[in-house]
């Protein structure tokens, strides 16, 4: 009976561990610079501005509620 037992618990442990592995799972994240092509490319509606070679995407209520001057630099 106990050899049962530990018998199951040992196929129990293999099971659970090769389960729940990754390997061979590959997850790619990178967090580099995106240019404005790019950007436009994922959406061609997006609203974007580029200072000091960033790229900036608005989707913010109070940005959207700000009164903007043109010619005005930012910086």
């Amino acid at each position: 009976m106990l050899q049962k037992l530990f018998c199951f618990l040992a196929v129990l442990a293999i099971c659970l561990t090769n389960g729940c592995s990754t390997e061979g799972e590959t997850i790619k994240v990178s967090s580099g610079s995106i240019d404005a092509d790019e950007v436009l490319t994922l959406n061609p509606n997006a609203d974007i501005f580029q200072y000091d070679g960033v790229i900036y995407k608005t989707n913010i209520e109070w940005v959207e509620e700000l009164t903007l001057t043109k010619n005005e630099q930012v910086g």
